[in-house]
C-alpha cells in the first residue's frame, strides 16, 4: 500500500503569547530553529505570535507564584 506525505505547509504552525511586547520579544529569540513569522496582534496587553517551524518548539510555562508560599 503507498503512503502520502501530508503536503499542508501548515503542518507545524504555532503561536506564542506574552504580556507584552519585550516578553514576546525574549520568547522569539530564545528560539534557535529557523522560524517564518506569519502574524503578530496585541489585544489588549496580550501579545501573540503565529509562526511556522522546521522543528517542534518545547513551550516551558513559568510557575506563578501567589504571595502565600
Amino acid at each position: 500500500m503507498a503512503e502520502f506525505e501530508n503536503l499542508n505547509p501548515y503542518q507545524k504552525l504555532d503561536y506564542l503569547e506574552a504580556q507584552g511586547a519585550e516578553e514576546l520579544k525574549t520568547q522569539l529569540l530564545q528560539i534557535k530553529t529557523p522560524i517564518n513569522i506569519i502574524s503578530m496582534y496585541a489585544v489588549g496587553s496580550r501579545h501573540i505570535c503565529w509562526i511556522l517551524t522546521q522543528d517542534k518548539i518545547n513551550k516551558i510555562k513559568k510557575d506563578k507564584k501567589n504571595g502565600n508560599s
